[in-house]
């Protein structure tokens, strides 16, 4: 707004650019997650009350339902923020380990499972909040649609809407056509009579159900890609404490006893042993679903002692 031309308040005196810039303040402290309950229970309070609501609030929840849009948008958009974001508190995770810090909710992107965190998301967050914009806009935009249409029969273009009069919604529109190369031929009509909110709420809705079906459907891939991985930490880990115990020494020793006793007792040499590491192996089969790495390297190894 240094420049002159993009300078949208230049014609406000000094209380109203005081006005207006407490009131952006105000909004946008607003979008602040840990104002979001608290907000939106305000809001519904102020719905059931029969005087008007605070123009302060209604535009802070504007904007702060803005800021968390995104699920409310087409499905390929919505995934393409999602993972934007993730990516943006993965960053932060990977910055709080390296300064030995715990991670902060959503941050470690080992642990975290999107698709579940978008679902909680949307059911905790994004709903209640359109549910309640959508609440407040009828209760705002309801009386002024029915004084636009008293004031397109009786002639009169004035609106509480915008104040004085001296902008009205027809100018806008005018003016907005022109910039885009757009003649006034009525293909547009940006009207308060041509706001149907029953709609806007039922295609909100929508939009906002389905992208949490995909991701219903995505969380049912997203747990067993987990538990893979967690079978698999925990089959490698196995196998890092079984090569842990096998140290040469420890081998040759434990194997020279094991065929002295085996002799002692008329058996064939290695008989005894392989039968226990048969078994052994046999648990482990069972344990690991055959994924254990390293299981049938080991099995011909006959430096293995018996006690693995």
């Amino acid at each position: 707004m240094a420049e002159e031309d993009m300078n949208i308040l230049v014609n406000l005196n000094k209380d109203d650019w005081r006005e207006l810039r407490a009131l952006v303040i105000e909004m946008v402290m607003s979008t602040d997650m840990s104002c979001h309950f608290q907000q939106i229970k305000t809001m519904r309070n102020a719905l059931t009350q029969t005087h008007s609501i605070d123009k302060v609030k209604v535009l802070s929840l504007m904007l702060h339902a803005s800021d968390i849009s995104h699920p409310a948008k087409a499905w390929p958009l919505h995934y393409r923020w999602t993972h934007s974001l993730m990516e943006e508190f993965f960053r932060q995770g990977d910055k709080e380990v390296e300064l030995g810090l715990p991670f902060s909710p959503l941050c470690d992107r080992k642990a975290t499972m999107i698709a579940q965190s978008q679902i909680g998301f949307i059911d905790f967050i994004v709903e209640p909040t359109f549910s309640g914009l959508i609440d407040t806009t009828e209760k705002v935009i309801g009386p002024l649609i029915e004084e636009d249409k008293r004031a397109r029969e009786t002639g009169n273009r004035r609106s509480s809407l915008t104040g004085s009069g001296s902008v009205t919604v027809e100018s806008v529109q005018r003016h907005s056509s022109s910039r885009h190369g757009n003649s006034d031929d009525g293909q547009m009509d940006f009207s308060l009579t041509a706001i149907e909110l029953p709609a806007l709420r039922l295609h909100l809705s929508g939009v906002i159900a389905s992208n949490k079906d995909r991701w219903k459907e995505l969380s049912v891939h997203e747990l067993a890609n987990k538990v893979q991985e967690e079978q698999e930490e925990v089959a490698s880990n196995v196998n890092s404490d079984i090569q842990s115990h096998i140290s040469p020494s420890h081998s040759v020793a434990d194997g020279h006893t094991s065929n002295q006793s085996q002799r002692s007792n008329g058996s064939p040499p290695d008989q005894t042993h392989n039968k226990k590491f048969s078994s052994h192996k046999s648990a482990d089969h069972l344990t690991w679903n055959g994924a254990g790495p390293g299981v049938e390297k080991e099995e011909d190894d006959d430096e293995v002692p018996e006690n693995a």
